[in-house]
């Protein structure tokens, strides 16, 4: 399957750094199916010039003008953004990948992309946090933890400490929209709390199409005060648009560090994305770049 990345940039020089490992091994290991990387500017002012060289990498500022709150709402709203963008300028696409910078592709996607969403019922895939206890190397917190959140965004009021203390009104206007889209979800199949994790993840063509259809991507505004991480609201919306959340092995996703060693994760022929690079029993970042660095030069 072609596909398209979707690859937000925040600021300082640790992102560029992150950025450029991420798109070397995306043109190393897929140069034929990712059709666009789409690298997602909030904020950086030396990623343009650092990241030139690359093929069809195209950067653009986030349209928030720094609205919003960028490591949640902010994120949320340039992702869904950018989907529709990447849809509409690259119909070849069969799906958009969303790669934070600390993710880091391991071996070539298009053809598990292709098997995973050959199923139309998909729309969203990655790392499922549900309903199945978790096993035992997983650090993410459990089902209850995001319920929770989910709750509280359909609640009349609520009290948030991220990223400031604040109360949050779903009374009317777009907060009121938003908790009508969970409820909907959850007609749909939706399980509260349950959510594909975002350090890296695949979004269908189909369901991007049925959130445009549906007007959702052009109140992409609408989000950007969420204060959530947009993996709770992406798996929502895959469920409002008509289609399911799958667990995908091909995705190797943590929230702060590697599940196993470098050499293992690279000889497991079903991983092709992992994250998160900060850690790994003791290792720090640029040895573990290093070593997926040299499975590259070695494939």
């Amino acid at each position: 399957m072609k596909y398209a990345a979707l690859v937000p940039c925040g600021p300082g020089p640790l992102e560029v750094m992150r950025a450029v490992d991420l798109l070397e091994a995306l043109a190393f290991h897929d140069p034929e199916d990712c059709l666009a990387v789409l690298l997602l500017n909030d904020g950086n002012p030396d990623i343009a010039a650092r990241v030139a060289g690359f093929p069809r990498v195209c950067v653009v500022d986030h349209p928030r003008q720094g609205k919003g709150w960028g490591w949640g709402g902010g994120l949320i709203g340039g992702e869904l953004w950018a989907f529709e963008w990447l849809m509409r300028e690259f119909p070849g696409a069969g799906c958009v990948i969303k790669l934070d910078t600390d993710a880091l592709i391991i071996k070539p996607l298009g053809e598990a992309l292709g098997r995973i969403f050959s199923d139309p019922t998909v729309g969203i895939a990655g790392s499922r946090i549900g309903l199945e206890p978790l096993p035992a190397y997983k650090t993410t917190n459990p089902l209850g933890y995001f319920a929770t959140k989910a709750r509280k965004l359909c609640a009349p009021v609520s009290l948030w400490r991220k990223p400031r203390w604040h109360l949050r009104f779903t009374l009317g206007g777009p907060h009121r929209w938003v908790a009508s889209l969970f409820h909907e979800a959850r007609s749909r199949g939706y399980l509260r709390g349950e959510l594909i994790e975002g350090g890296a993840l695949a979004f269908g063509r189909e369901a991007v199409g049925a959130l445009v259809e549906k007007g959702v991507t052009a109140r992409w505004r609408d989000f950007l005060d969420a204060p959530v991480s947009d993996d709770v609201i992406l798996t929502m919306l895959a469920y409002y648009a008509g289609s399911r959340a799958v667990d995908a092995p091909l995705f190797c996703i943590e929230p702060a560090t590697l599940r196993q060693a470098p050499a293992v994760l690279m000889a497991d022929p079903c991983v092709g994305v992992v994250h998160s690079l900060k850690a790994f029993e003791g290792t720090d970042e640029p040895a573990l770049r290093k070593a997926f660095r040299q499975g590259r030069v070695k494939s």
